[in-house]
């Protein structure tokens, strides 16, 4: 496919080579599927050196030669010792278009030209390969001595990457940051750290709930310069004087939510970068229909046709949406980039899921709000004798909106 790099050749994100597997060899062994690994790179043969070498990095050599599985890796020149160039093992990889470093899709660097790796017999011992070879590049060229931790900080609640309860993973566990003393630039860091915009001084919806496990930070004192929240003064990891009722909530610009504009049927719309816009109906499959009516808790399958935009003018955010069997929400289904479409405003996707919404929160977003139940064709209330947050948790977990937590 053009424009599209195979999984084969996965191997650059090591060993700088092409698709073809002349450009790595095996020499020195009893055939072509043993040896010393060298590799072609700007006209000449050179080495790998043995640092950090296993019997993963062996596996891409021996899948990309066609020799089948690596049986061992073994180092200190095993197969006698090269001469030439030693080929460094920087990491030419990078993950775009998501919502941290760490997420998004996979292109690799050829000749200084980015291109994207084809979902062809990619699997989870692929995406190994490259979350390790991210692991080593970024242990190796962030500033910070905790450059491990880097990647080790989270925001959940919604299943969105941008907006919920603040985590972050210390010492083999995930734990909650307290919010004495917090305030926007601390939110700022945070939301730059994670590659989601800026920090939004909007509350955040009550269904991002307290977390529970240990408190890991406290006192935390951003300036909001900072380029990862391990550079800011604390109070030290463990020590804090609060409980998880003062668990931080963070909203980032490029949060994300997803609604149906009359419950469980309706126009499909998302929020993001600040602004609801329209889902174009182009290619919408069934199996796309299902992973939204799921996602918002309105059965797992649905109908849809194409309609005039409630919101016109309006941005249409996501187009040409293909959500395959095995994800689980909108954000993880390939589709075109943010913002960029083939549709107008009468080529808007509108939505009736299997199940008709009975119950809805009236509110800000659809996870927050007063509780009104649908009888007989009206809406009403929800009257709050001896509701609990018991109760709470079973309307978020049918609406499909995590934990619960009850506002005064």
């Amino acid at each position: 496919m053009e424009g599209c790099l195979s999984i084969f050749s996965l191997a650059v994100l090591v060993l700088h080579s092409s698709a073809s597997s002349a450009d790595v060899r095996l020499v020195n062994g009893a055939s072509a599927c043993e040896g010393r690994v060298e590799v072609y790179h700007e006209g000449q043969w050179g080495t790998v050196c043995d640092d950090e070498w296993d019997l993963d990095d062996a596996a891409v050599v021996c899948r990309q030669l066609g020799c089948g599985s690596a049986v061992s890796a073994p180092g200190k020149a095993h197969f006698g010792a090269g001469s030439g160039n030693i080929w460094h093992l920087s990491c030419f990889v990078r993950l775009v278009n998501g919502h941290s470093l760490c997420s998004g899709r996979v292109e690799v660097n050829l000749k200084n030209t980015w291109t994207s790796v084809c979902d062809s017999d990619f699997d989870w011992q692929d995406a190994e390969v490259v979350c390790r070879e991210l692991d080593y590049f970024l242990s190796s060229a962030l500033p910070s001595s905790k450059t491990p931790d880097q990647l080790s900080l989270r925001l959940v609640g919604r299943g969105d990457d941008c907006a919920g309860r603040l985590e972050v993973y210390h010492n083999g566990s995930w734990g909650t940051v307290c919010d004495d003393s917090w305030d926007l630039a601390d939110s700022q860091v945070v939301c730059r750290q994670l590659q989601c915009g800026m920090a939004l001084s909007a509350p955040v919806p009550a269904s991002f709930s307290q977390g529970t496990g240990p408190i890991w930070l406290d006192e935390v004192g951003c300036l909001g310069n900072e380029s990862s929240l391990w550079e800011c003064p604390s109070a030290g990891w463990g020590q804090h004087d609060c409980g998880h009722k003062e668990d931080v909530r963070i909203l980032c610009s490029d949060h994300t939510l997803l609604r149906l504009s009359a419950g469980c049927s309706g126009q499909a719309e998302v929020y993001y970068n600040g602004t609801w816009g329209s889902i174009c109906a182009n290619s919408m499959s069934d199996i796309t229909v299902a992973v939204i009516c799921k996602q918002l808790g309105c059965g797992d399958k649905g109908t849809v046709r194409e309609t005039n935009s409630r919101l016109s003018p309006d941005p249409k955010w996501l187009d040409f949406v293909s959500c395959r069997k095995h994800d689980s929400t909108l954000w993880q289904c390939p589709s075109s980039p943010w913002g960029q479409n083939d549709c107008t405003d009468r080529e808007v996707a509108n939505i009736t899921c299997s199940v008709p919404l009975a119950l809805r929160l009236a509110g800000d977003t659809n996870c927050s709000g007063r509780v009104e139940l649908l009888y007989e064709g009206s809406w009403g209330t929800v009257c709050d004798d001896s509701w609990d947050l018991q109760d709470a948790q079973v309307v978020c977990r049918q609406l499909g909106c995590g934990d619960a937590s009850i506002q005064e």
